[in-house]
């Protein structure tokens, strides 16, 4: 630190140190305790992942290692704020009239006449020869809606349409 003099000028080239002693170690142990060494910082963990996490949720405060599980855990905090949420709050009570807009636009809506269910054909596997194969079920057209889940044979159900059935 610069030195000043009498008349509030810096003065070059002089500095000012200040030294404390103490008379005995008793004295500077209890003015300055010891103190334990910092603590590495504890490596934070995705709870979904279990990866070590690169990321902190600033809303949540919960730690994530890429956008997925960054989705999943707003959404979690999502349905617990829908479900807890103080809806005497303006605040909270507009973001859950939001999320219900929201959640109603994503939705898709179909007609059942839309959705085409074809029955299995069984092919024999070409490469083998057949008395020892089992036949596969194939499907003969895909459907024209992407599905979550496929049935299996047995599962297959006829949805016949209002105006027309589906021949099985």
């Amino acid at each position: 630190m610069p030195l000043l003099g009498d008349d509030g000028q810096t003065v070059e080239g002089r500095y000012e140190r200040t030294f404390i002693t103490f008379s005995d170690g008793d004295t500077m142990a209890s003015a300055f305790p010891p103190s334990d060494p910092p603590k590495p910082p504890s490596r934070n963990f995705c709870p979904i992942t279990r990866v070590p996490a690169r990321y902190l949720d600033p809303v949540t405060n919960l730690p994530y290692c890429n956008i997925a599980t960054f989705r999943v855990l707003r959404e979690a905090y999502y349905q617990q704020l829908e479900a807890r949420g103080d809806r005497g709050s303006a605040e909270i009570a507009a973001w859950l009239a939001h999320r219900q807009t929201s959640k109603t636009s994503q939705t898709i809506k179909m007609d059942p006449s839309m959705i085409q269910i074809t029955k299995f054909k069984e092919e024999p596997d070409k490469n083998v020869p057949s008395e020892s194969t089992a036949s596969m079920p194939m499907l003969t057209s895909l459907p024209t809606i992407p599905l979550a889940r496929i049935p299996m044979p047995e599962e297959v159900i006829p949805i016949t349409s209002p105006t027309k059935p589906v021949k099985m």
